[in-house]
């Protein structure tokens, strides 16, 4: 399982929880998010200890493997 998480205003809050053959939508869908989000907002992917995976970078936004 999955996670992908927000960060808005200093902390990481869980958005939605999913299994790994959604990963690639939950990325495309998340990354248009971000891009349309009013203060661009950091997006990353976690694993179920909150360790990231993968961090949505801008401006490009694009998802980076972190491990």
């Amino acid at each position: 399982m999955r996670k992908l998480q927000i960060n808005l205003a200093g902390s990481w809050r869980d958005v939605l929880r999913f299994d790994e053959v959604a990963i690639y939508d939950v990325r495309i869908h998340a990354r248009n998010l971000a891009q349309l989000a009013d203060g661009k907002p950091s997006m990353r992917i976690a694993d179920e200890s909150n360790t990231c995976l993968e961090r949505l970078c801008p401006p490009e936004y694009k998802w980076v493997n972190v491990r």
